[in-house]
Order: C-alpha cells, then structure tokens, then sequence
C-alpha cells in the first residue's frame, strides 16, 4: 500500500517537475522497496546526475562498497567533490578509498587538500605521514610528528609515528613509542610487528624473536607474514 501511494506521489511529481531530480530519487527509493537494487541504483545515479546531495551519494556509496565497485565508488566521489569541493567527509572518503586501491599520488594529493582545511586534524595527518613514507618524501616524520603531538594516546598515530623514526630518526625513542602503542592496542599484529623490528633494531634480538614467534602463532593470516617471517630468519642467523 505505501509502495502504491508512493508511485502515485511520483506521477503527480512528474506531472509538476517533470526534469526534477527528486522523480528519479523517489523512484529508485520505490524500486530499492521492492528488492529490485539494480534498477533503483540506475535511478539514483541518474538522480546523482542532476543533483549531487548527500543522501545519493550515501546510498550510491554503500552500494558500491558493498559490491567492492571501488572505481565506480571513487568516480562518484569526485563527481560530488566537483560540486562539493569544501566537503570533508567526501575528500576523507576519497583520500581512504585512493589508499585502499594503492593509488597513492591520488591519496596525498587529497590529505593535502584536507590539510588545507584541517591543519590540525590528527587523522589526516596521521594517513598522510604513512603515505610520505612509502613515497619516500621528506616530510613524513615531521608530519607524522605532528600528527603525535595533536592526539598522543592513540596507538595507531602512536605506530606510525614510531615507524617513521624507527628508520628516520632516534631508534631508541621510537621503540618507547611503538612499545607504548602495542601496550594499548596488544591485538593489533601490525603494531606488534613493528614492535619486534624496533627491539630488532636496537640489538633485543631475543625478545624480537619471541615477538615474531607470537605474531606467528596468534594471526597466521596476518597479511604482513612474509616480513615477520623473514625477519625471523635474520635473526635467527645471527650468533
């Protein structure tokens, strides 16, 4: 019944404003209630097309993450931000969405943006020190440290910044900082793999290698297995 006076509401629409966006929103909505997805993902995209708002791009959005359509999910993104520049939950999305796909260039160029917008956001900071680094620029651990500065107890922020001047900087001080970071997140296989390279790196090779050999046994999926394990081997020929 709510279906049918829905689509009686839409005719009338049409009727009135008939090149209005709201009649191609409205019947994607009616057609996403009759558990035809497909269809009401071509009405929404199609209402997208005339008008970008936040509820199209909400539902197109999880449409698309859902069926891990990421360069669709990313094309509507920047449709949006063309008409949306100053929007920080688009850019946020579509800096995160760039990482995912590995396309870094395209992530930082969008930290860089949000930066301008929001110098003292630690998470953006955070995103973009780590994407400094794996592109070899300079300001990753002044970034990174920033980042630290601004919201210290967060762990991850905390690794990242310890990472960073694990390899950049004082090693001694970055295995403070990282062991402190593996202390409030010790579920974290990430972390804790950065925690054996830094005791590694500063001669704790025992403790290292228990490290390792925990990481190995608790998450045998762990997706940076290759690196514990090679690691592990290092250590284990050194006498």
């Amino acid at each position: 019944e709510n279906i049918s006076e829905a689509r009686k509401t839409r005719e009338l629409l049409v009727g009135y404003y008939p090149d209005n966006y709201i009649n191609d929103q409205l019947l994607g909505d009616i057609l996403l209630a009759e558990n035809k997805s497909a269809e009401a993902m071509v009405a929404y995209q199609q209402a997208f097309t005339k008008q970008k708002t936040d509820y199209l791009l909400d539902v197109l959005l999880e449409h698309y993450t859902e069926n891990k359509q990421h360069t669709a999910a990313a094309e509507l993104l920047e449709q949006f931000l063309q008409a949306h520049p100053s929007d920080h939950y688009a850019r946020i999305k579509l800096a995160a969405l760039y990482q995912q796909l590995e396309r870094n260039s395209s992530a930082v160029i969008q930290y860089e943006q949000l930066l301008k917008q929001l110098p003292d956001n630690a998470l953006v900071l955070n995103n973009l020190s780590w994407l400094y680094w794996l592109e070899g620029n300079r300001s990753a651990l002044d970034t990174a440290a920033k980042a630290f500065r601004i919201k210290s107890d967060n762990p991850d922020i905390a690794d990242t910044y310890g990472w960073i001047m694990l390899h950049k900087g004082d090693q001694q001080e970055a295995l403070k900082i990282i062991r402190t970071a593996a202390s409030k997140a010790p579920q974290d296989p990430s972390i804790r793999y950065h925690l054996a390279k830094a005791l590694a790196l500063n001669g704790r090779h025992e403790q290292a290698k228990k490290e390792l050999s925990r990481i190995l046994r608790d998450y045998p999926d762990f997706q940076q297995k290759p690196e514990v394990e090679e690691l592990r081997k290092e250590l284990s020929e050194i006498r």
